[in-house]
């Protein structure tokens, strides 16, 4: 019964820390079942004619990471070359098998 306890609490701050962990490098949450949320990181003015670009990176069960996520990539996708004016944030995940993080950046 007390490796039962023991290792419940193990398992409750594992998954504690593993949310401080992501929150602290500015991904809105780490979920085990599913997750689909935005977020904004930084933003100087809203013009409707902005170009708009996206880099991902994915995760299959947190063992394997492909993609760039930086926002250089993203503003190459989107031939943004003059100014960047905002940079936000995208993830995506199920059951901790796969997740996906992208980065959306907007300018001229």
């Amino acid at each position: 019964m007390r490796n039962f306890i023991t290792m419940c609490l193990l398992i409750i701050f594992s998954l504690y820390f593993m949310n401080c962990y992501a929150t602290s490098w500015g991904l809105p949450a780490y979920v085990l079942v599913y997750v689909d949320s935005k977020g904004g990181n930084y933003a100087t003015e809203y013009n409707q004619e902005a170009k708009k670009g996206m880099a991902c990176a994915k995760s299959i069960l947190g063992l394997i990471a492909v993609g760039d996520a930086s926002i250089n990539a993203a503003a190459a996708d989107g031939n943004i070359t003059k100014k960047i004016i905002s940079v936000s944030k995208t993830q995506e995940g199920i059951l901790g098998f796969y997740q996906k993080w992208c980065t959306v950046v907007t300018g001229f």
